[in-house]
């Protein structure tokens, strides 16, 4: 009986319209993110002579109105959007060097980080975040502009310099060990190195070939100085009677020979013809 009641009470009710009315569904969130502004909102940066023009996005929700009533209500609102995100940031602006870019605009946006809202008479509440891209003041940017163009010649030149001479290395050093295949010459020393390493080079690269022919011709002037430096102390102690330090100069001039990998009587004989040709 109660349950055929409950039926003839609903009839009545859906024919009378008598019964309590179910609430509407709440709405869904409707958003809406147009493109980022293209004029800039400026503010000035610490000093107040320089400024960060600040390109805003602004990115609107509601759950009152639908996708096209928000974006007619983005409209309305858009410049009270950018009033208050100048009059929210400006301080913050003003605390950072006009050329201190990332740190001003992270700290701009972490101000304008939480959600900012209008209540509109008609539509109720509508809410918007908003987050800036920060660009140099022009006036700075045209200073510093030669500057970073050569700071950045500089670091280019650097990076192609350490490839060439990275390059020109592992070239060298497989010309070399193929030298040194070919002459059957074992591993090489720090003598036999010095002495193949300008051949190698000439296979490498011309302007490191040039440099290590150079080296080698230095290295050797400054062997024929010590040298002839040696004999003419070993002569002088000689001439005067002094056999033991004659001998000891006698023994360095052979030292420095073999550890350079030389022949210290052919250097000798190189030395006595170079005086002989001086007199």
């Amino acid at each position: 009986m109660t349950a055929r009641r409950g039926i003839i009470r609903r009839a009545f009710d859906w024919m009378f319209g008598t019964g309590e009315t179910a609430p509407a569904p709440p709405m869904r969130t409707v958003e809406y993110a147009p493109p980022a502004d293209e004029e800039p909102v400026v503010v000035y940066a610490e000093g107040g002579i320089l400024t960060f023009r600040l390109l805003p996005t602004f990115r609107w929700s509601s759950s009152a109105v639908g996708y096209d009533e928000l974006v007619g209500l983005a409209a309305r609102y858009h410049g009270a959007a950018r009033s208050t995100l100048l009059d929210r940031v400006w301080t913050t602006a003003r605390g950072h060097r006009p050329d201190d870019l990332a740190a001003a605009e992270d700290a701009i946006n972490e101000v304008l980080a939480r959600e900012w809202c209008f209540d509109d008479e008609h539509h109720g509440r509508i809410g918007y975040r908003s987050s800036v891209r920060a660009l140099l003041d022009p006036q700075l940017r045209e200073h510093i502009l030669p500057a970073e163009k050569r700071r950045l010649d500089l670091v280019f030149d650097h990076d192609l310099a350490m490839l060439r001479a990275d390059h020109v290395e592992e070239r060298t050093a497989r010309w070399l060990a193929a030298i040194a295949r070919l002459e059957d010459a074992g591993p090489l020393d720090g003598h036999a190195r010095q002495l193949l390493v300008p051949f190698a080079a000439n296979l490498a690269d011309q302007q490191f070939a040039e440099v290590m022919h150079a080296l080698g011709a230095k290295r050797g002037q400054l062997a024929r100085d010590l040298v002839s430096v040696l004999r003419l102390a070993r002569t002088d102690h000689e001439g005067v009677g002094l056999y033991e330090f004659a001998n000891a100069y006698d023994k360095a001039v052979r030292a420095f020979c073999r550890q350079m990998g030389l022949d210290p009587y052919g250097w000798t004989a190189g030395v006595s013809s170079v005086e002989g040709g001086e007199s």
